[in-house]
């Protein structure tokens, strides 16, 4: 009979401590140096794909200062990867699915039968832009839901499947923090319509700390889904990039 091993809470609490670590430093005079960086280069990648490289840079750094202290993650970070497959079963349609980033836990595995391979499963990362909209059909902040949050119950893309948590990052352009919690917590309620049970999405709750300026603030919320791992936690951090770089669609 199968059963999951739940992600250890201290390697948990060490990712959360790199995203919060690795935005601080996106934040900071050589992070915005990166994202400008990426910005100029001509191609076609989205800004918010520019912005997710760069922070790729951050996010290996603040594992490696993690690492120096005796903080370190067993796990692989990588930056927009397929989903893995589970090497037990046949393809399955969420494969293809790319997050943002996923980072590899090593030693917490799918619990089998003797007759299975081992599994090792993923944090996954899930960055979107939030603000105003920058064209009448590019409204960020429903896109945050519907493209991001939705992503961690939809049977399509399965993110985080298998453990217990995952992360999305927000990068916050505009508007004051108060009025994209508003409206993502409207378009939340909106979707909320639509969902076939078990799958719920409750409001985002802020974090007791309160909005943070020049850095991250932190939101979450338990999800429910009809796939493992359930309930889900969902942590937020939204960065503040006001005035950072150039806005565009």
């Amino acid at each position: 009979m199968k059963y999951l091993k739940p992600l250890r809470r201290i390697e948990e609490e060490r990712i959360l401590q790199a995203i919060a670590n690795g935005l601080s430093i996106l934040r900071s005079e050589q992070g915005l140096g990166w994202i400008n960086a990426e910005i100029e280069m001509q191609d076609k990648r989205k800004i918010e794909d520019r912005i997710s490289r760069a922070l790729y840079r951050c996010l290996k750094q603040a594992q490696n200062n993690l690492k120096q202290i005796g903080q370190g993650l067993t796990g692989t970070l990588s930056w927009q990867v397929p989903i893995q497959p589970d090497p037990n079963v046949s393809y399955e349609k969420h494969e293809t699915k790319i997050p943002d980033f996923s980072w590899e836990i090593v030693d917490d595995v799918y619990e089998i039968e003797k007759s299975q391979i081992p599994l090792n499963f993923y944090f996954h990362i899930e960055c979107k832009r939030l603000g105003s909209p920058t064209s009448p059909r590019w409204k960020l902040n429903q896109k945050y839901v519907n493209d991001g949050i939705k992503r961690f119950i939809a049977e399509s893309h399965r993110y985080g499947q298998h453990t217990q948590s995952g992360a999305m990052i927000g990068y916050l352009e505009d508007m004051t923090c108060d009025e994209i919690h508003q409206e993502v917590n409207a378009e939340i309620e909106a979707v909320k319509q639509t969902l076939l049970f078990p799958s719920k999405i409750p409001s985002l709750l802020l974090s007791q700390e309160g909005w943070q300026d020049n850095t991250a603030s932190r939101l979450s919320h338990n999800l429910e889904r009809a796939f493992l791992r359930t309930p889900f936690t969902l942590w937020h951090f939204w960065v503040d990039l006001r005035n950072c770089y150039p806005r565009t669609h």
